[in-house]
């Protein structure tokens, strides 16, 4: 996700779409802003930490939004790592519902790849036609024959 914030233009970053009959839109800095939210919450829950004062941050730039997302991966990422396989397994309740630890680990990466799209859409609506996909995206590369 810090790849595709560093990829676009200051000046869209806090760009909000104006869609006729949207339910309304965001800017990338809130999506980035909600995707921490998500992984400090979902850190917090796997490491059986309150998530009470965690909020969405509003991030003001580039630096601010690239620095908050890595440095909340980064956690979760940790948190992850120190989980054992019955953590894994267990069950979480998260927005009323029971979910696995495994679940909410997908859900944390599928939330910021979701995002990932929408921040792409918006370098589109503003002009930008590249993918600005980063190299990691698909794994490392394989060599050829």
């Amino acid at each position: 996700m810090a790849s595709f914030v560093e990829s676009t233009q200051a000046d869209i970053l806090s760009w909000r779409p104006e869609i006729p009959g949207s339910a309304g839109t965001r800017t990338i800095l809130e999506m980035v802003g909600e995707c921490v939210a998500v992984n400090r919450r979902f850190a917090a829950k796997l490491a059986q930490k309150s998530e009470e004062a965690i909020t969405q941050p509003v991030l003001a730039s580039a630096e601010d939004a690239i620095s908050q997302i890595v440095e909340s991966g980064q956690n979760l990422a940790t948190v992850i790592g120190n989980l054992s396989d019955e953590a894994l397994g267990a069950d979480y309740v998260h927005a009323g519902n029971r979910l696995s630890g495994t679940s909410l680990i997908v859900g944390a990466y599928r939330n910021m790849a979701y995002h990932c799209g929408q921040i792409n859409l918006i370098q589109m609506l503003r002009g930008d036609a590249e993918y600005h996909r980063p190299d990691s995206w698909y794994g490392p590369a394989r060599s050829k024959g």
